[in-house]
Formats: structure tokens, C-alpha cells, sequence
């Protein structure tokens, strides 16, 4: 039985640190993995975390309406009855559970041999550290997958940058769920379709960049985010943080007192 969640956690093709520029479509990705590993592999154990319980609710509830999708086949695998908002049984032993990342939170108890962390530039270094580190170091084998933006230099920073992790980085031009639009939601520009919605939003040094000679393009909308936001969020350019003021160890800290 090890041996074979040894080999779920392998297949799941999931990142140890996975930087997405707010698309969605890695916690799609990574809800359906965990759907298909689960449901295969007897006993596998998935812990989900978020900044809030109710932000790692919302990965768990992508799970659920995949599992509850017409074209899913194994729905009738689920325990139902003793699943909820925040936990899906399984009839084989494998569960998915969704746990809040603050750091005064009470998550004591779990185990697991997944733990998945959304909103991971949200998540405080001392929770990862202190509370959910140990929560899957307590098995043979592990896999966590952390999903956020380059906002901060916290745990997920360092994650994305250690030589051996994989790392799935997808800018705004690789964001597939902004380009599947109907025609009048793209613009074309030099062959290439671009989202109308992401240049509302892109500040205009950047329109300037990116759609040399359409100065029809430049203008303001009043929806354009921060220079600095762009190169966070879309970009997925390494920023320190304007409100981190501290170190993972100031932060150690405060907490334990």
C-alpha cells in the first residue's frame, strides 16, 4: 500500500512551487489532479491551505464540482454523506481537507501526503514552517504544491528559486483562460491575439511596450493597476513587499512570543 502512495504522489505532475499570475488555471490544473490521485489511490491524504479556511474551501469546492461534473466517472466513489464544504471523504480512505494558513489558526492533528498551498505569497512563513511542514514530514513521502504570486519574499519566493523545485510560471501572455474569448473580447496585434480585458488593465509604459506604433492602444481607461501590481501580478516579477516589513525570523517571533 506504501509503495503504491508513494507512486500517487508521484503522478500527480504537480509543482513543488507554482507562480501564476492570478489566471486560475493552476488551481483548475492542480484540483483536477488531486481528484484523479485521490480517488485512485487508497488512504491518500490531501491537505489544503489557504491565507483563511474559507479561501482553501474554494480549491475544495473547484474539487467538488469537478467530481459532481456529468463527465466525471468517479463521483460514485465519493462518500457523500460525510463529506462537506471543507472535506471530501472517500470510500477507498482518502480525503481531502481544507485548513486555514494563519498563523494563530488551531490545525493540530492532521497528516498528509499532499499539502497544497493557494494564495501562497498570503500564507505566513511561520505557519509553513511551524504547523504545516510537520503536518506531511511525519510520512515516508511527501509532495506540496504552493500556487501564488511573485508578491513578498516569503517561503513561496524561496520555493520558486531553490535549484531542485519545478516550477510552472505562467505570465499574462501565456494565460490561456484570458486568449479561449470570443473574437470581440481579443484584440489582434502582429498576428498575436491579445485580451482587451488585461489591456484595460495594464498601465500605459507597459501598452506603450507592448503595442509599439497603436497609440489608439496607449490611452487611459481608469482601470489600469500600478506599475508595480503589473509586474507582480502579471509579469511575475520578484518584488519585495511594500508591507512585509518582516523577516521570516521577526515573524517567528511575534507569533511564538
Amino acid at each position: 500500500e506504501q509503495g503504491c502512495l508513494s507512486n500517487a504522489v508521484k503522478l500527480l505532475r504537480l509543482t513543488y512551487a507554482s507562480a501564476r499570475a492570478q489566471f486560475g488555471l493552476s488551481a483548475q490544473v492542480t484540483a483536477s489532479a488531486i481528484k484523479t490521485v485521490a480517488s485512485k489511490y487508497a488512504g491518500l491524504r490531501t491537505i489544503v491551505v489557504g491565507p483563511k479556511e474559507k479561501q482553501a474551501g474554494r480549491l475544495v469546492k473547484e474539487i467538488t464540482a469537478i467530481l459532481k461534473s456529468k463527465k466525471c466517472k468517479v463521483k460514485h466513489e465519493v462518500d457523500w454523506a460525510n463529506s462537506s464544504q471543507h472535506r471530501i471523504q472517500f470510500f477507498n480512505g482518502s480525503y481531502i481537507i481544507a485548513l486555514s494558513g494563519q498563523a494563530e489558526a488551531n490545525v493540530e492533528g492532521e497528516h498528509g501526503h499532499i499539502l497544497v498551498i493557494d494564495e501562497a505569497h498570503k500564507v505566513p512563513s511561520f505557519s509553513v514552517s511551524e504547523k504545516f511542514g510537520p503536518m506531511i514530514g511525519m510520512l515516508s513521502f511527501s509532495k506540496t504544491v504552493k500556487i501564488g504570486v511573485a508578491i513578498g519574499k516569503n517561503h513561496f519566493h524561496k520555493s520558486c528559486t531553490v535549484p531542485d523545485a519545478v516550477v510552472n510560471k505562467t505570465t499574462w501572455r501565456d494565460a490561456e483562460i484570458y486568449l479561449d474569448k470570443p473574437k470581440k473580447d481579443l484584440i489582434l496585434f502582429r498576428k498575436q491575439y491579445f485580451s482587451k480585458y488585461l489591456l484595460r488593465k495594464m498601465p500605459v509604459p507597459y501598452k506603450e511596450k507592448y503595442f509599439p506604433g497603436r497609440p489608439d492602444l496607449h490611452k487611459e481607461t481608469g482601470a489600469e493597476v500600478t506599475v508595480l501590481s503589473w509586474e507582480m501580478q502579471y509579469e511575475l516579477m520578484w518584488k519585495d513587499d511594500v508591507l512585509n516589513f518582516l523577516s521570516d525570523e521577526d515573524q517567528k517571533r511575534l507569533f511564538v512570543g
